[in-house]
């Protein structure tokens, strides 16, 4: 069905798929905007049956991260107990939007027979990223790629960390946001405190990998007042690991050695069972001094 009103909201599509999903689609012919992104967010809030399982595609030829990253977030933190998937879908826009624009000026014969040049693209929509939540499983994956990119070593390892994260502690919902990995140094998770306060997972220029808590230039304070209240505590309740207090740079730091020492997987499990354990600890200190 075309075109149906929810809450005073229009949907592009509505459907049943062939498995029973009920389906949500929004297309777009331009970069998401805050208004699309409101239609999807409301779709998500008010809209699916939580009665069936469902299935919301959003379709645009570009996305600001930024939407996708709150979406997911939305998802994760608060719709655990539905069965929903959402799916983020790439349209070829170059390719398409000009057969429409050339369609929209013929006659109606005429759209007709243009139609069929959309069907002969043979790349008409590019797989972005999606997420699931299943109700009876209290279970959430995820899952992005883009045939356009390829991965340094340094990058795939940091995707494998986050999506082992997103096994090993998948009630976090920030490591179920969009994760840029483009500067191959490290993987942003935000702290859920404060936007000036945020986890990483790295590999320095000495190929090591690791996990930090950054402090922005408002949240310095938090750092020193960790470093002279909270040190000898914080690294008992990690086991006396070796933590690295860069006060040049208000950060807090714990790194494996060299990473083309260790067999691959075994590094990523380890490294992203510590980034948990380090994560949840950090997170009480950080609340406690805030």
């Amino acid at each position: 069905m075309l075109e149906r009103d929810f809450d005073k909201r229009r949907i592009d599509i509505t459907a049943i798929s062939d498995d029973g999903k009920k389906c949500y689609i929004e297309v777009l012919l331009k970069k998401t905007d805050d208004i699309h992104y409101e239609q999807v967010k409301t779709i998500i809030e008010r809209v699916i049956n939580p009665q069936m399982d469902n299935l919301i595609v959003w379709i645009a030829p570009e996305f600001n991260q930024k939407h996708i990253q709150e979406l997911f977030k939305l998802v994760a933190s608060n719709y655990s107990c539905r069965n929903l998937e959402l799916k983020i879908i790439r349209l070829n826009g170059e390719a398409v939007i000009p057969i429409l624009e050339d369609i929209n000026k013929a006659s109606i014969l005429e759209q007709v027979e243009k139609y069929n040049q959309i069907e002969s693209i043979e790349d008409l929509f590019f797989f972005s990223n999606e997420i699931k939540c299943s109700g009876n499983t209290d279970n959430i994956s995820f899952h992005g790629k883009d045939r356009y990119v390829e991965y340094t070593r340094k990058q795939n390892l940091l995707i494998k960390v986050i999506e082992r994260l997103r096994e090993d502690f998948w009630m976090n919902p920030n490591v179920h946001q969009y994760k840029d990995v483009e500067n191959g140094n490290y993987i942003s998770m935000g702290s859920g405190i404060s936007s000036g306060i945020e986890y990483r997972v790295v590999i320095n220029k000495s190929n090591s990998m690791g996990v930090e808590v950054c402090f922005g230039y408002d949240y310095k304070n938090i750092f020193y007042k960790l470093l002279s209240e909270s040190k000898e505590d914080i690294e008992e309740s990690l086991d006396f690991v070796h933590l690295v207090w860069n006060s040049k740079h208000e950060k807090i730091g714990w790194y494996l050695g060299n990473t083309f020492m260790y067999e691959e997987d075994l590094l990523i499990k380890r490294l992203a069972r510590i980034t948990k354990q380090y994560i949840c600890i950090m997170d009480k200190y950080i609340r406690q001094a805030i």
